[in-house]
């Protein structure tokens, strides 16, 4: 009786990847509106995006409410912004070279906000806000999202910022830009191992301009940084603001950004065969 029973749960131990979820399988789409797009947003899909300059993807005119499974839009003061949540292999890519241009109407709004997604990819896009805004709203947010990878991208201001990171780990950032932001550079709180190369970040401001917290094997390589302006206030006129941080910069060119200290005191930051100069306070020369 007991060999019976327990050549019964085996037998049916082995026929449980049978009955469990199935594997999702890759697909590719490839879409020439805004709502096209939207409609395609899944899990494990390639999303080439074909549209022109006059024809840019543009959140507007959309309620606060779901769009499907993995989107929806919530409100932002002046309007709604795009979150796109719980989705893994998503990869967003636009036409090499000329890229995709994403845009969002709302000054208070981050163009995309990531909430809790895994092995994201996003390359050749243009992304920025039609009129600039204060406070919040920037161009691309993460929320303990994991394995996310950035490629020649142009993200630029308004929004507040480039990017909002927090929570997250496993970013690769590589030949982006990163430019025109009212507020800042970046911002990365509780996240760790993202590394940042070949991009470039220049004619930002307000205020500090690179800012960590609490995070960990954060890295710059062959990035190049001017023209910034942290002219904003007493305590926040840095280039890098670092807490609780361990940041690297290896052969980075940092030169002729208007800031009144490099860092704050007691930052954690090695800074390997850069170039630094020209990092002088010139108030608001903008």
């Amino acid at each position: 009786m007991k060999k019976s029973v327990v050549t019964l749960l085996f037998a049916l131990l082995t026929l449980l990847p049978v009955f469990g979820s199935e594997a999702i399988a890759p697909r590719e789409i490839s879409v020439k509106s805004t709502a096209a797009f939207l409609e395609a947003i899944a899990p494990h899909t390639t999303i080439y995006i074909h549209m022109n300059e006059i024809d840019p993807i543009i959140f507007s005119g959309f309620e606060a409410g779901d769009v499907n499974q993995y989107c929806r839009f919530e409100y932002a003061y002046d309007g709604v912004q795009l979150v796109i949540h719980d989705v893994e292999g998503l990869s967003i890519i636009g036409p090499e070279e000329i890229r995709a241009r994403i845009l969002t109407p709302y000054s208070y709004a981050n163009v995309i906000y990531f909430d809790k997604c895994k092995d994201l990819s996003l390359q050749w896009l243009n992304c920025g806000h039609d009129i600039e805004g204060y406070c919040t709203g920037g161009v691309l947010a993460f929320n303990e999202c994991q394995d996310v990878e950035i490629k020649n991208c142009d993200l630029w201001g308004c929004g507040i910022e480039g990017l909002s990171i927090y929570n997250s780990s496993g970013f690769d950032v590589s030949y982006t830009t990163i430019r025109d932001c009212s507020y800042s550079i970046m911002s990365i709180f509780e996240s760790s191992d993202l590394s940042f190369s070949y991009c470039l970040m220049h004619d930002n401001r307000e205020f500090d301009l690179l800012i960590f917290n609490n995070s960990k094997g954060v890295s710059f390589e062959n990035c190049v940084i001017w023209n910034n302006n942290a002219a904003g206030g007493l305590y926040a006129n840095n280039l890098i603001n670092c807490v609780g941080s361990a940041i690297s910069f290896t052969q980075c060119a940092i030169f002729n950004n208007s800031v009144q200290n490099l860092s704050n005191e007691g930052a954690g930051i090695d800074f390997q065969n850069c170039i630094v100069f020209g990092n002088q306070y010139r108030g608001w020369d903008y």
